[in-house]
């Protein structure tokens, strides 16, 4: 994961020096907005304020990860069998649908 990281900051390091300064300037501005908005809505008189559950009561209320991940999936039940006629039938109902949502033409 160290490796990854460090070939994409040496990749986008080009990419970044390209492009215009607005970008950074927005970059800055947005990065340092949502980080005062993190650090203000972490106090708890700010989240009183703006009535917002407690911190420890808002994990409490998070579900719990579960256990253990299935390792094997559910087999498949039997599908119905594919045939001319199922296929002719949906597209039919869905010409119809789509004549339905299509304007009149104007002669």
């Amino acid at each position: 994961m160290r490796l990854l990281l460090g070939a994409l900051t040496t990749i986008s390091l080009p990419v970044a020096c390209s492009m215009p300064c607005s970008v950074l300037v927005f970059w800055v501005t947005n990065n340092t907005c949502s980080i005062l908005y993190l650090a203000a809505t972490r106090q708890p008189a700010v989240r009183k304020a703006l009535g917002l559950t407690p911190l420890a009561a808002a994990a409490a209320a998070a579900p719990s990860p579960p256990d253990a991940l299935p390792t094997s999936q559910p087999a498949l039940t039997s599908q119905p069998a594919l045939t001319s006629q199922s296929v002719r039938g949906a597209q039919l109902q869905t010409a119809a649908t789509l004549g339905s949502l299509a304007p009149p033409l104007s002669p």
